[in-house]
């Protein structure tokens, strides 16, 4: 193979990987936009990544925001493999005294654990599951607030517009 076409393929293969890049960066920045600032409450930048390798895809953002001693953790995730979306699922097993709580909240299946005693829990927010094991959620961890305090505050991030983004994400 001559210098001049192993330069285009190497051009067209930069090209591409660059494409990918810029849609993969804007995922992440489309989602981090999406952690929005919750009035009365101090919270970090946003932190995201999307990555594409072969059929494996995956994007997710975080921010954390902390209002004196309550503390919350909010998490997008969209993943082509269902396995990263088990791992985000709380584990209940060993703890008897958490309340679990189905919902369905505009639409979107809610499951809700929450601890009472700790005033701690977590909401879950199915965005997307698909049958080819791809998907996305929306985490909602909080410690320091009641069940029906953080209720409220999850209801303010807009579901449908991350359901949105992970469906381009996914396609």
């Amino acid at each position: 193979m001559n210098t001049k076409k192993i330069f285009i393929i190497f051009f067209i293969a930069l090209s591409l990987l660059c494409i990918i890049t810029t849609v993969n960066a804007q995922t992440a920045d489309n989602l981090k936009g999406m952690l929005i600032d919750l009035k009365g409450w101090n919270a970090k930048k946003a932190n995201g990544m999307a990555v594409s390798l072969g059929s494996m895809k995956m994007a997710n953002a975080y921010r954390i925001y902390t209002l004196k001693d309550k503390k919350i953790h909010t998490t997008v995730l969209i993943t082509s493999k269902e396995e990263a979306l088990q791992k985000m699922e709380p584990d209940i097993k060993h703890k008897p005294n958490y309340k679990i709580s189905n919902y369905t909240i505009r639409g979107f299946k809610v499951v809700s654990v929450y601890d009472k005693r700790k005033k701690q829990g977590t909401f879950i927010v199915t965005l997307i599951k698909n049958k080819s094991n791809s998907g996305a959620i929306f985490a909602f961890n909080y410690d320091g607030l009641k069940e029906r305090e953080a209720m409220g505050l999850v209801k303010k991030f807009d579901w449908k517009k991350m359901k949105k983004e992970a469906k381009a994400f996914l396609k």
